[in-house]
């Protein structure tokens, strides 16, 4: 599904990322060029640098790894999840219409809060209250000692529970991540491969060439561990898109904070949204619908202010 652009001069991860990249390759390799290098201390730091290249092979391995296998769990768990969050729907609406569309209601507002400020990956008040309020619909139902009906609700029981678990599972997943202390041994042994490597070049056009090519390299693939332990490698879908389907299912409007307009999130078929404007990150406070080039502009003004 096609996404519609981030707004210019807005800050975007997907505008500026390439220019970034290009721009800390430039200077690795003007770096490399401009220092020459010193042919005297070779051999005496090829048993450094052939130490650190093991050691951070390991580690950085071992994180990528990691961070792709949480990566994965967060995506089953988070399709399971809203899955459920479906299911829970389409059983509300065997109670009747006005039942369905209290259930709608309170998924939706379960799902708003979700936006705010930390509350993702993390079981705040606010949102665990707008989740169990779903539970209070139950007490309305009257079932006329129909067998069928009593069946529907002890499956929208059960799957309410399962989508309990699957919630604390997620904010589980999502709360491991790269820490600073692990972080330490990773950037030293980095610092200490490039370092040894322009100590050891020559001042050949090849030598200086590689040797920056090579020390881009290494920080790209820090680059790449601290964008996976933020949920970037396809994290803005991970997290949103998905979501944004629930909204879809239930009957409401998509729902969008200013920092998702930033990112360029909304999809090109999408013409009209709810915009969360509310202050200090607790976007869901204010809320209002406008169509999506008015969300966008709104958002820059936001910006610029």
């Amino acid at each position: 599904m096609a996404r519609r652009n981030a707004l210019p001069g807005l800050k975007s991860g997907r505008i500026t990322e390439p220019l970034l990249l290009t721009v800390v390759f430039i200077l690795t390799v003007a770096a490399a060029f401009w220092y020459r290098g010193s042919s005297d201390q070779a051999q005496d730091l090829v048993t450094i640098r052939n130490i650190s290249t093991l050691l951070f092979g390991i580690l950085a391995g071992f994180f990528v790894a990691f961070l792709l296998n949480r990566f994965a769990a967060i995506r089953s768990l988070l399709t399971r999840e809203t899955t459920m969050l479906m299911e829970i729907y389409k059983l509300s609406e065997s109670f009747g219409p006005e039942f369905a569309q209290r259930t709608a209601d309170r998924i939706d507002r379960y799902l708003i809060v979700r936006f705010d400020e930390d509350n993702y990956f993390r079981f705040t008040v606010l949102s665990r209250d707008a989740f169990f309020t779903i539970f209070d619909e139950l007490d309305t139902v009257d079932l006329k000692n129909s067998q069928n009906l009593i069946t529907m609700h002890r499956h929208f029981v059960s799957t309410m529970r399962d989508a309990i678990s699957l919630r604390r599972e997620t904010i589980v997943s999502g709360a491991i991540t790269v820490s600073r202390l692990q972080w330490c041994p990773l950037l030293l042994l980095a610092a200490i491969l490039i370092f040894t490597m322009f100590a050891m070049k020559s001042d050949t056009f090849t030598s200086s060439f590689l040797t920056g090519s090579l020390s881009f390299s290494i920080l790209l693939i820090l680059y790449v561990i601290k964008d996976m332990s933020d949920l970037k490698l396809g994290g803005d879908f991970l997290k949103y898109e998905t979501v944004e389907r629930v909204f879809n299912f239930i009957g409401k409007e998509r729902y969008y904070t200013i920092g998702h307009l930033e990112k360029g999130l909304i999809p090109e078929c999408v013409d009209h949204v709810r915009l969360g404007i509310g202050k200090d990150a607790h976007y869901s406070k204010e809320i209002i619908s406008v169509s999506s080039e008015d969300a966008y502009q709104r958002a820059k003004n936001f910006h610029f202010n």
